[in-house]
């Protein structure tokens, strides 16, 4: 089966009836290697959020053109998120960093807020 055709039938057979692709809850929690889901390109929304996972978690060169929600993720190795161009706000809260938190190279044109 080739990438094209593996798209094919995860439209035809896991789009709910919003005509949305379901792929939430699937469980790799058996499989002893890594998951590479990269370079995915979508029309419209892209939803990643409440991963569990026991090594690192890479999200970095992401390109949405309206809403990028990264969120409720569990990481027990470490999490990487670099290189975003926001045109809007980033907002970023709610952080528990067991280890150390690194924020470099920020470019903001408007305000840096701590509350």
């Amino acid at each position: 089966m080739t990438k094209k055709e593996l798209v094919e039938f995860l439209i035809k057979n896991f789009t709910d009836e919003d005509g949305n692709l379901d792929l939430e809850y699937l469980d790799f929690s058996e499989f002893n290697g890594n998951i590479h889901i990269s370079y995915m390109k979508v029309k419209n929304d892209l939803f990643q959020h409440s991963q569990i996972v026991k090594g690192s978690l890479d999200q970095s060169y992401q390109k949405a053109k309206y809403y990028l929600d990264q969120s409720h993720h569990k990481v027990e190795g470490n999490l990487y998120q670099y290189n975003q161009h926001v045109s809007g706000n980033l907002d970023q809260w709610g952080q528990n960093v067991k280890g150390n938190l690194y924020q470099n190279r920020q470019e903001v044109e408007g305000e840096i807020k701590n509350d």
